[in-house]
């Protein structure tokens, strides 16, 4: 028995499925029923094999109810609904994937599961692939690792991106009232992150895994692949990243105090190694009653009448939680200071450190969170800092990843 029809509980957007044509996504507006996109294409590929994958079965659907808070974000408490089916997949040579949907008031998420297996299973590629309608309007970023790029408005699926790869998220307008925002969520330890390409099709856009080689243990789970669909203010409201994410793992959060900060960097690129600007940011967090103010990168070479030692007993003369940056050493290893947090050993020196001097927060940058080693190093820094004790102030709460 297969379910070819999945609602969300409100009725308003829905999953249908053809043999022949894959997963059409449907958004009701009004009275209109709208196809806000496709999905030609699912399935994995495997050092074991490429081939296709079909349908054989599907689960009844269930009904997921959650609710959370969150420390930060859009709204404190969350709540949210949603209908979710588990269809499975198998090719010829008998590996079976897969697909769990969910189809919730404000979009759908899926993601794969491979069942448990005696073996690990090497992920080569990703088929997943959203098709939209050609020549609708789309605000798409140039992938680079830095996500830093500017979100062009095209129809052409171009825009001047000649390697036509993208990064997440992606938003997309298949009608007048209604729009598609894509991204990613949940990327575990075992996972990889991914960006989109069409250069085969300027409307079709591709999961592109960012590592080339997959190593997946037994009873592995995908991130989750996520559409919010609504109007804008409906995608600018939505918490479904969080919705679909694993619970905080911090047991006891009420060390975490999220709060605005004075922030040198926005202004003057190399302003934290300049202790008489850092002073001014200080005096500025202690006159509008700013709780944090975050000394940005080559703070070790603070020099022009003070170091980050005067920095720090300045910050407690004015009642200013200090916060500090940490290049994380895996991508851009020219800003300083370098390998401070790289390995247990040298964190725990460092975190150790900062407790000393009065540092209450860590601000680590270029990440490059896209390549699975990376994203597991970052995810241990993060691990260790709450390990340490409960510092007030710290922002990264590892809530909801």
């Amino acid at each position: 028995m297969q379910n070819n029809l999945l609602q969300s509980p409100n009725g308003k957007i829905a999953i249908e499925y053809h043999a022949e044509k894959g997963f059409s996504v449907i958004y009701h507006s009004g009275r209109d029923k709208v196809k806000m996109m496709s999905l030609p294409e699912i399935g994995l590929k495997t050092s074991d094999t490429d081939d296709c994958f079909k349908l054989i079965s599907s689960t009844p659907v269930t009904s997921v109810v959650d609710d959370y808070e969150m420390l930060t974000g859009k709204r404190r408490h969350c709540h949210n609904e949603a209908n979710e089916c588990t269809y499975r997949f198998e090719n010829v040579k008998g590996l079976r994937v897969d697909l769990i949907f969910r189809v919730y008031n404000d979009g759908i998420a899926f993601r794969y599961h491979l069942p448990k297996t005696k073996e690990e299973i090497v992920v080569l590629d990703e088929y997943t692939a959203f098709a939209f309608t050609p020549g609708i309007k789309r605000w798409t970023q140039k992938f680079t690792v830095g996500y830093e790029g500017f979100y062009w408005p095209n129809t052409d699926g171009v825009a001047d991106n000649e390697g036509r790869e993208w990064s997440f998220p992606t938003l997309f307008q298949p009608s007048d009232s209604a729009f598609v925002l894509l991204t990613e969520a949940n990327i575990l330890r075992d996972n990889t992150g991914a960006y989109l390409t069409n250069a085969a099709d300027s409307s079709i856009y591709k999961i592109k895994l960012s590592d080339e080689r997959l190593i997946c243990p037994s009873g592995w789970y995908s991130p989750w692949r996520v559409a919010i669909i609504g109007t804008l203010a409906d995608i600018v409201e939505s918490t479904l990243v969080t919705d679909v994410s694993e619970p905080c793992k911090i047991q006891d959060t009420q060390w975490i105090k999220p709060g605005l900060v004075s922030w040198i960097y926005w202004a003057y690129n190399h302003g934290s190694k300049d202790y008489q600007i850092v002073k001014k940011y200080i005096d500025f967090a202690a006159d509008f009653d700013l709780p944090y103010m975050l000394i940005d990168w080559e703070w070790d070479a603070m020099g022009n009448g003070g170091n980050l030692n005067d920095a720090m007993n300045y910050c407690k003369e004015k009642n200013v939680t200090p916060l500090i940056w940490y290049n994380s050493s895996t991508a851009w290893c020219d800003p300083t200071p370098l390998y401070r947090l790289n390995t247990p050993e040298v964190r725990d020196k460092e975190f150790e450190w900062l407790k000393e001097i009065g540092i209450q927060g860590v601000k680590i940058d270029f990440l490059c969170t896209c390549w699975k080693h990376r994203a597991v190093r970052s995810r241990c820094a993060i691990r260790d800092r709450e390990e340490m004790g409960q510092s007030q102030g710290l922002c990264l709460s590892w809530c909801r990843w």
